[in-house]
């Protein structure tokens, strides 16, 4: 789709996911949106508006070719005239990915990995942001936004600022990553430095995410781990923490109705002795804000829990060899 002609400057789509910028891979970018939308039952997939003006390889464009109602519409991505173009208002979600040219252009430099050289790269998506927030505010909480680094985030939202430190809080305390509305390249850097450390990081993420994420080596080491605990008859029936972690997965639960307008210590208590599940927290409904969902980890016991919440829990992962 080309729409750079002022003739036909707005897209005629609504209800679709509005992409400035290009995903590095195609294919793992729409590769859960549509499995999402399929295990919903859903008989309409969601248009997917991908906004970029720069080259495609054939590669790309043959993976785009592969799903259905996505669209590509040649425009800068991240100015403020391509968005609206992109019928933004209309939009259910819009995504700002970080510029590749900026990425590609700032190298493997040391002045490449500094603070000011990262805010750079992210300049183009915090601009972007903050226009939404300013002429369309009801489309500001539907944008997910990616940076480069943490400290771009004060640029973003500078009323998170704490006074008394002078400093941004960490993007985990702050209420636009507890929405999911932003990803920071940092955080997995993160995990990965604390991974060569910490091996057990690992399973630990590979639960929370109820996904498989160690490599090769990795899993060798699980084995040998395994093998060992076993043959040596360790405390847990034989089970290292790299085992246990395999047998569980965290899932996101509706509150039962029995549970409904109880507070979060009833409902932890109950849960572990009736139903031998473990709460981690809440996906919080925004009751006075803007009416979306929010993680909210380690409620107080005398948080009170609405219907309109949602519970995650940690849970026991269902056995298939047979045994009761």
């Amino acid at each position: 789709m080309d729409s750079s002609d002022p003739k036909n400057p707005v897209v005629l789509l609504t209800s679709h996911v509005l992409v400035c910028g290009l995903p590095t891979s195609i294919r793992e970018f729409m590769a859960p949106l549509r499995s999402l939308q399929l295990s919903a039952g859903k008989k309409r997939v969601q248009p997917v508006l991908l906004v970029w003006d720069g080259p495609v390889s054939e590669d790309m464009l043959q993976a785009m070719l592969e799903f259905k109602e996505l669209y590509l519409l040649r425009r800068p991505p991240l100015l403020s005239s391509s968005m609206v173009a992109g019928n933004l208002e209309a939009a259910l979600r819009i995504v700002l990915l970080m510029s590749q040219r900026a990425a590609t252009s700032s190298g493997h430099t040391a002045a490449a990995h500094s603070s000011f050289s990262s805010i750079s790269r992210d300049s183009s998506v915090i601009f972007a942001y903050q226009y939404i927030r300013e002429h369309h505010p009801r489309a500001a909480d539907r944008t997910v936004c990616e940076i480069c680094q943490n400290d771009s985030l004060e640029f973003m939202v500078p009323e998170s600022i704490d006074e008394d430190i002078n400093a941004t809080p960490p993007p985990n305390l702050t209420r636009m990553f507890a929405e999911g509305r932003v990803y920071s390249g940092s955080l997995t850097t993160t995990l990965l430095a604390h991974a060569l450390f910490k091996p057990d990081v690992l399973p630990i993420a590979e639960a929370l995410i109820s996904t498989h994420i160690t490599n090769e080596n990795m899993t060798m080491l699980r084995a040998a781990e395994i093998a060992s605990v076993e043959e040596s008859g360790a405390v847990g029936g034989g089970l290292s923490p790299w085992q246990a972690m395999m047998d569980v997965e965290v899932l996101q639960a509706e509150v039962p109705e029995r549970l409904q307008n109880k507070t979060y210590g009833f409902v932890v208590e109950t849960l572990l002795l009736e139903n031998d599940v473990l709460p981690l927290g809440l996906f919080r409904h925004d009751k006075a804000g803007s009416g979306g969902h929010f993680t909210f980890t380690n409620p107080k016991p005398n948080t009170p829990i609405s219907h309109l919440d949602k519970i995650f829990i940690l849970s026991r992962r269902p056995r298939d060899d047979g045994a009761a």
